[in-house]
């Protein structure tokens, strides 16, 4: 793109002196053609072979800088180039995407080795089913649960608990306090 980007542009350069060029040109030959047409009347007043050959040289530069001109189809050629690669940039991946995707199979290939087979699921599926079939009924699981709610019941709960702990450490403080004062 660079290189295009460079060679249009050198293209253009090389336009722009044309068109100075034949904008130099122009009143030459404007001035010729008036020569022609009033040479019958000038023949006394003909040019001189060095001013003839000063009018020959500056062709010859012109044709020299004509002939590394470009020509309208070559710049329409040239621009339908330029049109094709713009048309195509928008749907060409960048090397971030690229990357991204690429990190993206990293990551599966990595992800793939410690993926159970279907063979282990299956497996899996059987051990769980034929667990479950071993598993108590409705009744017999509403019936543990009373059993241990039951249980719970006698046993001593968490403020109860708590009261008994905040007892004990006020004990051992006040006797860690007694026996500082006394030793």
């Amino acid at each position: 793109m660079t290189e295009l980007t460079r060679r249009v542009g050198v293209l253009e350069a090389d336009m722009r002196e044309v068109k100075a060029s034949l904008g130099r040109l122009e009143p030459l030959l404007v001035r010729i053609d008036e020569q022609q047409a009033g040479m019958k009347e000038m023949f006394a007043h003909l040019a001189t072979k060095a001013e003839v050959q000063h009018v020959d040289d500056q062709l010859a530069g012109m044709k020299d800088v004509i002939a590394h001109l470009a020509t309208k189809a070559e710049v329409q050629r040239v621009e339908d180039q330029v049109t094709g690669i713009r048309d195509v940039l928008p749907n060409l991946a960048t090397k971030a995407e690229v990357q991204r995707v690429e990190d993206q199979v990293t990551g599966i290939k990595d992800a793939l080795p410690h993926l159970a087979t279907k063979a282990e699921l299956d497996a899996l599926r059987g051990a769980v089913a034929s667990g479950l079939a071993d598993k108590p009924s409705r009744a017999e699981f509403d019936a543990f649960r009373a059993d241990v709610t039951a249980a719970l019941a006698d046993k001593p709960g968490k403020t109860y608990l708590w009261g008994v702990v905040g007892v004990l450490t006020a004990a051992i403080l006040g006797a860690v306090a007694l026996g500082t004062m006394i030793g």
